[in-house]
């Protein structure tokens, strides 16, 4: 006898559906086989451990016996179906089991979409294109720039006449009202606020270019949809705004070994010692980023090997990630993108099943202190959060097999080295 029947239905594709029937003496004898192993386990009064007659055991553990009987017996008739059909479920099958009545056959009716499978091509065949970027003095310069900047000191302008600018920082008394009422955290006194760095809402800062010390003005202005107070969202607001004070820019600070203990930099202490360390955070930026153009460019040649039909779940489920994360992405462009993600992801798992290639509890720790750094002074709390959450922890096993995959992958395509200097790199990334 069958360990089971299977009827398949609405089948197309990757796309499988089919009853699956285990007949009722099937599930019996495994029963028998479950009490069995069962026996030399369980205290029944009256025998010794080991000893009781498979009948009563059966009777005192019947409903445990039928459950345990009935999972076994569909998880090893999946498995056989899987393996005769040669589907490799793109993610956990969908199952419908039907009432179980003891006695009979058991039904259940399965869902599932198989995984396709790629002609994975031979890497070393490949040739892919790799930057060398030359760090130059002007990109060094324009970093120390970046330095003078922020330590330029901010003079206060004493003319009456002066007209506020852009860059320029105002001193101002305000009060915010909606309704003719004064809302909470809508005053303020001294409050210094550089035009231009769009540091409040809408076009309140655009209102003040042109105003001089002692001008009183009401700016009017409208709170975003997505603003974080609740009573705030979308509403209309009137600023009554006094001009006390202006700041301008003074003179950038010359580049100096004073300006450079003036930074406190851990272990940077002379000019010197900046640019060299300016020099060592480019070439590693910019080894980053030839890195991702590299990776960009196997991707652009994998993608004639990505012509596969491809599960339709996975298909919508990215799509919906896709959309979530730009909302004004064009349908075409997102259905582009959605497809080449699945079709690259399901490549790299079936490339890292043929190379042996997984994710080892060091990869996982690794990828956590990544995340953590990113949340500087909040480094334990991330770490803790994802060690104590398994699906969090989980969340990350795709994009660290997919580096591991790609990193073996570029172990085995040969360079085409390109010698760039920093300049005509950063027009090429725009």
């Amino acid at each position: 006898m069958s360990d089971y029947k299977i009827i398949e239905k609405n089948s197309s594709g990757l796309v499988h559906e089919f009853t699956v029937t285990i007949p009722a003496q099937v599930i019996e004898n495994n029963i028998d086989s479950e009490a069995e192993k069962l026996k030399d386990k369980v205290n029944v009064p009256g025998f010794r451990k080991g000893k009781a007659p498979l009948k009563i055991v059966r009777q005192k553990h019947e409903a445990d016996l039928i459950q345990n009987s009935v999972e076994s017996s569909f998880k090893k008739s999946l498995s056989a179906i899987f393996k005769e059909k040669d589907i490799r479920p793109a993610f956990e099958p969908k199952l419908d089991f039907k009432d179980y009545n003891k006695g009979q056959d058991f039904e259940f009716d399965v869902y599932v979409e198989n995984t396709p499978k790629f002609d994975i091509p031979n890497f070393k065949d490949f040739t892919v294109s790799r930057h060398a970027v030359e760090v130059t003095d002007t990109s060094i310069n324009k970093e120390l720039e970046r330095f003078q900047e922020e330590m330029r000191e901010f003079k206060e302008i004493t003319s009456k006449t002066h007209k506020l600018k852009n860059g320029e920082i105002a001193i101002i008394d305000f009060v915010g009202k909606i309704d003719g009422e004064a809302f909470p955290g809508g005053t303020a006194t001294d409050y210094e606020l550089e035009l231009g760095s769009k540091s409040f809402i809408d076009t309140f800062e655009e209102q003040l270019v042109g105003t001089k010390v002692g001008d009183y003005i009401e700016v009017k202005v409208n709170f975003p949809e997505n603003y974080h107070a609740e009573n705030l969202k979308g509403k209309p607001a009137l600023f009554e705004v006094t001009i006390k004070a202006v700041k301008g820019k003074g003179d950038l600070p010359e580049v100096s070994d004073n300006l450079v203990e003036k930074l406190n930099l851990p272990n940077i202490k002379t000019v010197v010692d900046l640019k060299k360390d300016l020099q060592g955070k480019l070439e590693q930026d910019f080894k980053t980023s030839s890195y991702h153009m590299s990776k960009k460019d196997l991707f652009d040649k994998l993608e004639k090997f990505l012509d596969q039909d491809l599960p339709p779940t996975l298909l919508k489920n990215e799509l919906e990630q896709v959309k979530k994360a730009d909302p004004s992405i064009e349908d075409k462009e997102a259905d582009q993108i959605t497809k080449r993600r699945v079709a690259l992801s399901l490549l790299f798992l079936q490339i890292s099943e043929q190379e042996s290639i997984k994710v080892t509890q060091e990869d996982y720790r690794k990828a956590i202190f990544d995340v953590a750094n990113r949340y500087p002074g909040a480094e334990m709390q991330i770490v803790d959060l994802y060690m104590k959450n398994k699906f969090m922890l989980e969340s990350l096993h795709g994009s660290i097999l997919e580096e591991k995959v790609v990193s073996w992958i570029m172990s085995q395509v040969k360079f085409n080295e390109v010698a760039i200097k920093d300049s005509e790199f950063l027009e090429l990334i725009k």
